[in-house]
């Protein structure tokens, strides 16, 4: 629980730390990560993880993180609430292992993260009690040359 929150405030903070201009990109506000956000939500088509059965893209938003490397984060949610977390996390564990993807790490029953070559996915599902369940998928691409895979 004490893991779910800490990545549920970083979350918050990145979000909480940008400013949007009027392309509808985001400044990040951080000045050692500098990174560039564009907003929509439309997934990739070649985001390497499924929509959750019933979930809805809530937005999508591709980075260019200073360190070069392209984060892709896919914000779903499930209404009405019908799976636990644990459901989702099997579903998408089951998804990244018959695709080669090797588990890294598994956080508790709300969350995961897999690697394969340059590329690291994470899945967290949320449960709020009421409110619909939050299902963010995110997918790092790391830069190997020091400069920004490029964006579609």
């Amino acid at each position: 629980m004490k893991r779910k929150v800490i990545a549920l405030s970083i979350l918050v903070t990145l979000y909480g730390c940008s400013t949007a201009n009027e392309s509808g990109s985001i400044q990040s506000g951080n000045s050692s990560e500098s990174q560039t956000s564009k907003i929509s939500k439309e997934i990739p088509s070649d985001f390497p993880l499924p929509v959750y059965p019933g979930a809805k893209v809530i937005r999508v938003d591709k980075d260019t993180l200073g360190s070069g490397g392209l984060q892709t984060h896919v914000l779903t949610q499930i209404e009405p609430i019908k799976d636990s977390p644990e459901t989702i996390i099997v579903f998408y564990t089951q998804k990244l292992q018959s695709n080669g993807w090797a588990m890294e790490q598994q956080e508790a029953e709300w969350g995961l993260s897999a690697r394969k070559g340059n590329k690291t996915l994470q899945v967290f599902a949320d449960n709020h009690h009421d409110l619909p369940t939050d299902v963010p998928l995110t997918e790092i691409i790391e830069s190997a040359s020091g400069s920004a895979p490029q964006q579609e």
